[in-house]
């Protein structure tokens, strides 16, 4: 069970769109769906080598209350940074999900 306390955090959850400007180009953007109090936890870093230079995944759980649409087709906004959402879970309560995410650096 969660504590509605423990929600310290704010995040946005957001979703990549493709539109047309007035000269008919296409706007590449991401649009906020939801904004939303959360608690994030970070899980580690995994380090790598890829194409002869180090790279570093970091993955995060982000615990918050149930909303419509979220799915790992989805991105998480948190620290400045942009988050793929991986998995999202349901937890037992119907109440909240765990989102694990990670991001690129």
């Amino acid at each position: 069970m969660i504590d509605s306390g423990e929600l310290r955090d704010v995040i946005e959850i957001q979703e990549f769109t493709t539109s047309t400007d007035d000269n008919g180009f296409e706007i590449q953007d991401y649009k906020t769906m939801y904004t939303l109090r959360a608690k994030v936890k970070t899980q580690g870093t995994k380090e790598f080598m890829s194409a002869d230079k180090s790279t570093t995944k970091l993955t995060v759980h982000v615990i918050c209350r149930v909303r419509k649409g979220i799915d790992s087709d989805k991105y998480l906004f948190y620290n400045s940074k942009r988050w793929n959402i991986r998995h999202v879970h349901l937890m037992e309560d119907r109440q909240f999900i765990t989102l694990t995410c990670e991001v690129s650096e």
